[in-house]
């Protein structure tokens, strides 16, 4: 599968960079024009090997940029217009943006549980244990979407 991904990654930057296929490959992620890009495919590289850490640091990061944009724009805490930060993590999980209806995100939740049920990996326990933990992260991203879309409210706030 890796190959394919860096396929996928030398295409984004033939893109974004023209074709630069006689030129020597740059290191991954650098220079990159759009931060988010950037950020989007340091995200992916951290999910894709697994790295918990990086994955926890790059999330701190982004909540940083959301911040930082909202001061900038004359936005401030709970009465910034927009989605709560819970929504869009929850959001985040399931693959879709906080705009979408309840089918949309029902379909998104139903996907990724047939991908990653725990049934799926019975005979290896480190990979059932990954599993049902990702299937809990999934169950409670689809809660917590299904909330706001019932109430309008995440019932906490």
């Amino acid at each position: 599968m890796d190959p394919i991904f860096d396929r996928l990654e030398t295409l984004f930057k033939s893109i974004l960079h023209g074709d630069q296929a006689d030129k020597p490959a740059q290191p991954p992620h650098s220079s990159r024009p759009d931060d988010d890009f950037s950020a989007a495919m340091d995200e992916l590289d951290a999910f894709l090997n697994d790295d918990k850490a990086a994955q926890e640091r790059l999330r701190r990061e982004q909540t940083a940029r959301e911040e930082a944009r909202r001061r900038a724009s004359g936005q401030t805490g709970s009465h910034s217009a927009g989605p709560p930060a819970k929504l869009l993590a929850a959001c985040h999980v399931l693959g879709i943006r906080p705009d979408q209806s309840l089918p949309e995100a029902k379909k998104a939740w139903k996907d990724l549980i047939k991908q990653h049920h725990p049934d799926k990996h019975a005979g290896n326990d480190e990979a059932f244990r990954k599993a049902t933990n990702t299937c809990a992260r999934i169950n409670d991203a689809y809660r917590i979407v299904e909330t706001w879309h019932e109430k309008g409210n995440l019932g906490d706030e």
